[in-house]
């Protein structure tokens, strides 16, 4: 698929062997994402890319308890060999995990009072 950078104007900073950018706004698709982070000079990365949870990387049911919520993808390695940190990735799908949990016991647990009360009230 095209990614879709639109119009943006983006500033490059070096300094101590880094190249960093302002953040770099994309789509794909349907899917909002920015991209952050920097290069060094020897062609190592350590980039973040955030995008959006959304029905369509979590499905219907996760989505509703995770609305404006979002997931970061750390991208290191080199420009020749990119790799996904797979560590603090599943750091932070374990942080959505809790978070869509809790809202989904939470939610449980005041449907369970309020039939409760409107049993008892009857």
């Amino acid at each position: 698929r095209e990614v879709d950078l639109g119009t943006q104007t983006i500033t490059f900073t070096c300094a101590q062997g880094r190249i960093t950018t302002t953040p770099l706004r994309a789509t794909l698709g349907k899917l909002a994402m920015v991209l952050e982070g920097h290069m060094g000079l020897d062609q190592s990365m350590d980039y973040t890319i955030t995008v959006p949870v959304t029905e369509e990387l979590v499905g219907r049911k996760v989505a509703a308890y995770l609305p404006g919520k979002q997931v970061q993808i750390p991208i290191g390695g080199t420009v020749q060999k990119p790799r996904v940190d797979r560590d603090r990735f599943r750091t932070e799908v374990e942080r959505l995990a809790r978070e869509a949990g809790t809202k989904a016991l939470e939610n449980e647990t005041d449907d369970l009072i309020r039939k409760l009360l409107e049993k008892n009230l009857k």
